[in-house]
């Protein structure tokens, strides 16, 4: 495997090959940063960190049918949103064979892309009759500590028809009733700075609600921010 850089909040795939036919199991220690969410594999569980050789991480033991062929699992990882570094997984035999102490461990190391924390606010007027054009300003703010490139901002907005958009270049990617589903293109942002976006929605009769999204290029150290929705009554 040729470990490639990971953002925060991305998924690592460990391929855990066994080519000692005499072993029948195998135990993968992952970093602190990552969480198992799946395995190829029903003989693969996780098991208590005190199950295993001594360390930090989370560790999955796998374990093998006979044969003498190569035989592989993956095992699924999330980083966490603010993880840094190197992420470094080992991989240790679990057996007592000469070969097992010889050649028995393996170790990975990815490097983690830096993130930033890229937060969104919604504002609404607080009166607003049907029928009438409401302005819903969407504020993308990169609160640092890195700039974010690409940023985007994705609006929908239900129960209410999407008169025009200000304050970027804007697309709508989906209309259809009820629903309106847009994307905004806000380019670069550095530390500190903001973009605003006004939505202006005319509503209808019953409750409108709008929510709003924002993306860049980086993996988002505080992911609970990086979306709002408001309703409208």
């Amino acid at each position: 495997m040729v470990p490639r850089p990971v953002r925060g909040g991305g998924v690592l795939d460990y391929t855990l090959t066994l080519r000692d036919a005499g072993t029948r199991a195998a135990e993968l220690r992952l970093p602190d940063a990552v969480d198992v969410i799946g395995t190829s594999d029903p003989g693969c569980t996780e098991v208590a960190r005190g199950g295993a050789a001594s360390g930090s991480g989370r560790v999955v033991r796998c374990s093998f049918s006979g044969g003498s062929r190569p035989r592989s699992v993956h095992i699924l990882g999330i980083v966490r949103p603010g993880a840094s570094g190197v992420l470094r997984a080992t991989a240790r035999l679990a057996g007592r064979s000469e070969r097992v102490a010889r050649d028995g461990t393996a170790e990975v190391g990815v490097p983690v892309t830096p993130g930033t924390d890229v937060a969104v606010r919604l504002v609404t007027p607080r009166k607003g009759r049907p029928g009438n054009v409401v302005p819903v300003r969407a504020t993308v703010t990169d609160r640092g500590p890195r700039p974010a490139r690409r940023v985007t901002l994705s609006v929908g907005a239900q129960g209410a028809v999407v008169v025009r958009m200000a304050g970027a270049h804007c697309r709508v990617l989906r209309r259809a009733r009820p629903g309106w589903y847009i994307r905004c293109l806000l380019g670069r942002l550095r530390p500190g700075h903001a973009r605003t976006v006004t939505a202006y929605l005319r509503r209808g009769r019953g409750r409108a609600t709008l929510a709003a999204s924002a993306g860049h290029d980086l993996g988002d150290t505080g992911p609970a921010d990086d979306a709002a929705a408001v309703t409208l009554r």
